[in-house]
């Protein structure tokens, strides 16, 4: 089986500026000794563009140097898009995707295979008995890995939930999800890290990430602690649709003693 280059990181950021949160986190990679490459659509240049200090330390390449065309934003399919196109430049080409709003405070381990990982919610109506379901927030495998294949073919199809969009998830991303559940590739959750290594910071507790004093004691959320942090982390999602989309974070006042104050 090919290997693939682990010292490298790539994203994609398509249609309009990246904000602050997002920026930060990639200049996080590259201090953490990453050659980072960001994935970029025929708006780049146009619509929004790249810091030049920040420019001077990443490598940009367009989609459509994949053969991936631009589309029409305007239809409400970016999110599923995106999922999809992740697992085609991985299928192709390998590698380590890892989503813009992480904020890695560490090296990655060196697997072979990487499939982040979050906790399940622990109490409520959609508790779960295991602790904790994949992502695709990182992802490693090397090229024509034959999942990787299988999710592209299981992802391509176009359905009607394709087109609604959901802050927190898409069909795409279920549709992998779902894969790992069947009899014939079972054998890929070995390759799931635990959820502190890239989401140690559950998604409810996406608005105190940024408004409160990270000092303080949280209360529990559907069973789950604020901080599962150790030794073995790696990188901080700071769930940046939930900041935007839902709690409407208001950047120019986040709170000073807030995680995202102290680490960005």
């Amino acid at each position: 089986m090919p290997t693939t280059n682990d010292n490298q990181i790539f994203t994609i950021w398509i249609n309009k500026n990246p904000p602050d949160l997002i920026l930060s986190c990639w200049n996080s990679w590259i201090e953490n000794g990453y050659n980072v490459l960001i994935y970029v659509d025929d708006a780049y240049g146009k619509n929004w563009k790249l810091p030049p200090k920040l420019l001077a330390k990443i490598q940009v390449k367009h989609l459509r140097s994949l053969g991936i065309k631009s589309f029409d934003y305007s239809k409400g399919k970016l999110l599923h898009l995106i999922d999809l196109w992740r697992f085609m430049i991985l299928k192709d080409l390998g590698g380590t995707w890892l989503d813009s709003d992480v904020f890695l405070i560490g090296r990655l381990p060196h697997n072979p295979i990487i499939i982040s990982s979050e906790h399940t919610l622990k109490a409520g109506a959609f508790k779960s008995k295991i602790d904790r379901k994949a992502n695709i927030g990182c992802l490693r495998f090397p090229p024509r890995h034959p999942f990787t294949l299988a999710v592209v073919e299981k992802m391509l199809p176009e359905t009607k939930e394709d087109l609604n969009d959901n802050i927190n998830q898409t069909s795409k991303m279920l549709k992998f999800i779902k894969l790992l559940k069947t009899r014939k590739w079972s054998y890929m959750n070995k390759y799931i890290v635990e959820p502190q290594m890239f989401c140690p910071i559950p998604w409810c507790f996406a608005k105190e990430i940024y408004m409160a004093d990270k000092s303080k004691d949280f209360k529990p959320k559907y069973g789950l602690e604020f901080d599962y942090t150790d030794e073995t982390t790696a990188g901080i999602h700071l769930w940046n649709n939930l900041a935007h989309n839902k709690h409407k974070i208001d950047f120019t006042k986040i709170n000073k003693e807030s995680l995202f104050a102290m680490i960005s």
